[in-house]
């Protein structure tokens, strides 16, 4: 069997058809998983932030218990110095606040502890 210029041209034209659909399949496979990719990870940032603004929320609120019950344990041991329940209350509200990342209390509630621990004395 002999093949002459226009079988020839047919067998190129036919493999270079054929190559660029398979070329394309390949590019268009790539660029679905990229889409799928930054599809999920702008998903997985959208709940990092939830997870970020919940955790704060959470911690202020440890801040303001940690500080009210600051408040309320400084009067309560004024009233009872040696008050057992006291002291275990202390170590739970320590506990809970070691929950999240130890930190030092605000400015304003330390130098309000401060002023409120030398009136009691």
């Amino acid at each position: 069997m002999s093949l002459d210029n226009g079988d020839m041209a047919g067998i190129v034209g036919g493999s270079i058809t054929l190559l660029g659909a398979i070329g394309g399949g390949v590019r268009w496979l790539l660029t679905s998983r990229s889409k799928r990719e930054q599809w999920i990870e702008a998903r997985i940032q959208q709940h990092v932030a939830k997870i970020e603004a919940r955790l704060g929320v959470a911690e202020r609120r440890a801040d303001h218990l940690g500080f009210a019950f600051q408040l309320v344990a400084a009067e309560l041991a004024r009233l009872d110095p040696n008050s057992d329940i006291l002291r275990r209350a202390q170590l739970i509200i320590e506990g809970v606040q070691g929950l999240f990342t130890p930190r030092e209390l605000p400015p304003e509630h330390a130098d309000a502890l401060d002023e409120l621990y030398e009136r009691t004395k």
